[in-house]
């Protein structure tokens, strides 16, 4: 199927933006070791749609089609949990820093001169 061969190129490119984020540093060893196989773990369903089916009856869901689209619906609920998570601590951390600059600022603006 054509679908299968455009969804198969776009794994290709994303593995290989994967690699070129960790060859620039802005990627780490294990985000692009988890990053690979996900993507290859995608490229064997997709190739091998039995493979999903075959999970899909061990596991009690009726096809493989409707296993991926259950975990696929639970793993990105987990990451917008995660990544919501990451935000607030990012924004603490700039109310602290920012805090912290303006209370040193502001002892500074308030000391005489010593010349």
């Amino acid at each position: 199927m054509p679908i299968q061969w455009i969804i198969i190129v776009f794994i290709l490119f994303a593995i290989f933006k994967a690699w070129r984020a960790y060859a620039g540093g802005g990627l780490d060893r294990r985000k692009l070791l988890w990053w690979t196989v996900f993507w290859l773990a995608a490229a064997v369903v997709i190739l091998l749609p039995q493979t999903a089916t075959l999970l899909a009856n061990i596991l009690g869901v009726g096809r493989g089609v409707d296993l991926a689209l259950y975990i696929s619906v639970v793993v990105l609920f987990y990451v917008l949990f995660a990544m919501s998570r990451k935000v607030d601590r990012l924004e603490k951390s700039l109310t602290d820093l920012v805090r912290e600059i303006a209370l040193k600022n502001a002892k500074h603006d308030h000391e005489p001169d010593q010349r």
